[in-house]
């Protein structure tokens, strides 16, 4: 993974993203622990950075919050809902802010999709 690499990117293997010195230190931190992989995908978000990911294969997303929203209570409601309406929460780091979502799927819903598959 390369955070922040040059402007050209001579190996195709490499997924690059462009973001300040301090998130990119952060991300590559939580990629670490997470074990993430960056998709490749330019961040999105205009007050939180949101960054398509996957981890063991399969699509997540990680969002980490701007200077002045509150992860902390985003993280404890999506956690007592269990993705019951909302993206599941898989990991949550306090300090930073960052949260780890499902990636929901604008493809599938429950109109197109039985309940019982949805629900899995």
């Amino acid at each position: 993974m390369a955070i922040n690499p040059v402007r050209d990117n001579p190996d195709p293997e490499v997924v690059v993203v462009q973001l300040s010195p301090h998130l990119a230190a952060v991300v590559e931190r939580l990629c670490e622990r997470w074990g993430l992989t960056l998709s490749g995908e330019e961040p999105k978000g205009e007050w939180n950075t949101i960054l398509a990911v996957s981890r063991r294969g399969v699509p997540c997303v990680l969002k980490i919050a701007g200077p002045e929203h509150n992860a902390i209570d985003e993280a404890i409601a999506l956690e007592a809902w269990n993705g019951n309406g909302a993206a599941r929460l898989l990991e949550a780091d306090r300090d930073h802010g960052a949260l780890l979502l499902e990636r929901l799927d604008p493809d599938r819903t429950l109109r197109t999709t039985e309940l019982a598959t949805a629900a899995t």
